[in-house]
């Protein structure tokens, strides 16, 4: 029944789209709801230069940190130079377009901190990610924080 008119109309896309959202809502009261994305934030301190300061490392990093977290990467990464007129600014960044959301980073040139995030609709491994990050950046220290976006209780440090 439409609860526009009271007559049957399930073929009036208003309908479903009313029918499915509260559907939804009727979910989201008891919190068992799937989160809309998994969002992983990595904080890594003090890479080697060489290794925070190369395109070609960065370029290297993405195409192997969407492959080992099981991602499907949707055209070519965008990474540019940000910042040279200020050295305490200046750095790399880049974003990595995946089928389910993004992958993006930003480094510092005058430090070697770089700054990670991986978002998500598909759940991913965390620990293949860290993994990728090490490799790539040898950072002397990585701080994680994880979200599981869409879910009130999702804050994991």
């Amino acid at each position: 029944m439409s609860p526009l008119n009271g007559k049957k109309d399930s073929n009036n896309p208003r309908i479903r789209i009313a029918s499915w959202l509260q559907k939804m809502k009727l979910k989201a009261v008891g919190r068992n709801v799937m989160p809309w994305g998994y969002h992983a934030l990595f904080d890594c301190v003090s890479c080697p230069m060489e290794m925070a300061t190369s395109e070609k490392n960065i370029r290297e990093f993405i195409n192997e940190i969407v492959s080992a977290i099981k991602m499907e990467s949707y055209g070519d990464p965008m990474i540019a130079h940000f910042a040279a007129h200020d050295a305490d600014a200046a750095g790399y960044s880049f974003c990595q377009m995946i089928e389910t959301s993004n992958i993006t980073g930003h480094f510092s040139d005058k430090t070697g901190d770089c700054y990670i995030d991986i978002f998500s609709c598909k759940e991913y491994d965390i620990d293949v990610a860290i993994g990728v990050i090490k490799d790539f950046f040898r950072p002397e220290e990585v701080k994680m924080r994880y979200f599981e976006r869409g879910n009130d209780s999702s804050l994991k440090e």
